[in-house]
Order: structure tokens, then sequence, then C-alpha cells
């Protein structure tokens, strides 16, 4: 996503609201929002923060997704 407007689009999609603007954004910026934006609607999601696959050894190789030490 290089604009507000395809970033717009991404998060009507998501179901998220909108943010202000118009034209061009930086790709990192735009994932950052569209990420948050995500996180926001899947945070009471249980089931994606506890995959019941996901053992000590996992979580150790992707412990930034899923917070571990």
């Amino acid at each position: 996503m290089k604009t507000v407007e395809e970033l717009n689009r991404a998060l009507i999609e998501i179901g998220s609201s909108t943010v202000s603007g118009a034209g061009p954004i930086d790709d990192h910026s735009a994932d950052a929002l569209l990420t948050a934006a995500w996180l926001r609607i899947a945070a009471g999601r249980s089931e994606l923060w506890h995959p019941r696959a996901l053992t000590r050894e996992v979580a150790m190789t992707e412990g930034w997704t899923f917070g571990a030490p």
C-alpha cells in the first residue's frame, strides 16, 4: 500500500475505521497501521494467541509473535 486510499480500502476490508488524509504514505506506516487495526479486532480471539500446536520449542523460535521470553 502506497497511498492513504489503498490503506483505507484495506482497513474497510477488515472492518476497521479509516484514517484521515490523502495521497502517498510509506509502506512501513501503512503496514503498521493495518497491523494495529487488525490486532485491535483480533485481540479477543484467544485461539489466535494460544494455538494447540504451540510448543515451547516453537515459541522460542517465534517468540516475538507469542511473547516468549
